[in-house]
């Protein structure tokens, strides 16, 4: 039962639903019968790419990338391309050079991974953090004054932060911690604020983990969300 064909020079290749492989003869060759070249669970299409079966004619990319800061993508209609930017990074309005990183993201503490949905994109890119040693991840808050992400762990029992593309990871928070639950971050004043759900303690330190001290730590059961809110006068 083959499906789709297609011909380069003198071979045709074309995929067999019966057979469930792909098969290819050559029309000028002193083979009798077609070969199999490869077995795959339901083949479907099949298209020949080769150097040479590409035409060479000028094109507005390969000038100066055709002005773009980053991707110059060829497309049918006048002026012939357009300007592209990686995954979560805006086009400004020159249409020709991407934002210095991703301008509005979505942060998601989602147990076992820290993740990063870019609201700029129209598709809501969605990315992991390549990051060690996340168990069950609980709250995660940002500080968008050196970019840093950090995260709640209720099962390694800390806090722990990470830059935007998982780099830098290091514990904030590691001792006489029980189980961490909400956090804030409060990037005006430096410093970082969670409630601890096995302690029934709020308490505060700095975003590097120094200076820590017990806010409340009497009359609480356990405690878990907490907002900061800073206010700029």
């Amino acid at each position: 039962y083959p499906f789709a064909l297609t011909k380069f020079q003198s071979k045709l290749f074309w995929t067999d639903w019966k057979t469930m492989a792909i098969h290819y003869y050559d029309t000028e060759g002193s083979q009798r019968m077609p070969s199999e070249l490869l077995v795959s669970q339901h083949p479907m299409y099949i298209h020949i790419w080769d150097q040479r079966r590409q035409p060479k004619l000028p094109h507005p990319c390969e000038t100066n990338n055709g002005g773009c800061s980053h991707l110059c993508l060829l497309a049918p209609s006048p002026p012939g391309f357009t300007c592209a930017c990686p995954i979560g990074i805006k086009l400004t309005n020159d249409n020709k050079t991407c934002a210095e990183g991703p301008q509005e993201l979505l942060l998601l503490a989602r147990r076992t991974e820290i993740c990063l949905i870019y609201l700029d994109s129209p598709d809501y890119s969605y990315r992991v953090l390549p990051l060690s040693d996340v168990k069950y991840s609980i709250a995660v808050d940002f500080d968008p004054v050196e970019n840093f992400i950090y995260w709640s762990d209720d099962e390694v029992k800390k806090i722990q932060r990470a830059r935007l593309n998982g780099s830098d990871q290091r514990d904030v928070i590691s001792t006489e911690i029980q189980d961490p639950d909400g956090i804030a971050v409060d990037w005006i004043s430096r410093n970082i604020y969670w409630t601890d759900t096995g302690t029934d303690r709020i308490e505060v330190a700095r975003l590097q983990g120094g200076f820590r001290r017990v806010i409340v730590g009497d009359g609480l059961i356990d405690p878990r969300g907490k907002q900061y809110y800073a206010i700029i006068m």
